[in-house]
């Protein structure tokens, strides 16, 4: 079960209620990229009590990154973004599952760290990624939340196959200046 105190806020709402926080509670939910989009997601997945949360980043904690990048503090720079993450929300919230990967999302993983997850969320900055991320959704029948950012504009959109458009239907060529990534890598 779930603590009722500590949820309290969440289940009184009529769209979660108990069941609605027992289905967050058996939730996966993968999140490529523990940067600017990525570090906010960690957080409030586990303050609502997602069940398992993986985290895979290969980068490290930099000092130019602090102001947008929420869940680190000056004590991490230059430590891996994917291990103190899945520290701090496991500080945060200890009955959260949490797996990190520091490593480079890639053709030869992505299939194996996306099979254990219900959901993933896109927080990359590169296309690659977002290409590679969207075939293997594909593939596994997974749902993907799709996040930008650029200057000060956003964008945000869920794509799931099975159900609409995915990110190649959109966007179908990556700019030329990105490799293209053959969905039979994947």
């Amino acid at each position: 079960m779930f603590d009722n105190k500590r949820y309290s806020r969440q289940t009184i709402l009529p769209e979660i209620g108990e069941v609605g926080q027992a289905r967050l509670r058996s939730s996966r939910v993968l999140c490529v990229g523990a940067g600017g989009l990525g570090s906010p997601a960690l957080l409030y997945l586990a303050a609502a009590g997602v069940g398992k949360i993986g985290i895979i980043d290969p980068d490290s904690v930099d000092e130019s990154n602090l102001h947008r990048q929420i869940l680190y503090c000056q004590e991490d720079i230059g430590g891996s973004k994917a291990s103190i993450a899945a520290e701090k929300i496991s500080a945060l919230n200890r009955t959260v599952e949490v797996i990190s990967w520091q490593e480079k999302l890639n053709s030869i993983n992505a299939s194996d760290i996306f099979a254990g997850f219900d959901l993933v969320i896109d927080g990359t900055d590169n296309f690659t990624s977002k290409y590679l991320i969207n075939d293997c959704a594909i593939k596994l029948n997974l749902p993907v939340v799709y996040g930008s950012i650029s200057q000060f504009e956003g964008r945000v959109s869920i794509f799931w196959a099975k159900f609409g458009p995915c990110y190649r239907c959109i966007y179908p060529t990556p700019p030329l200046w990105v490799l293209p990534i053959v969905p039979s890598q994947v």
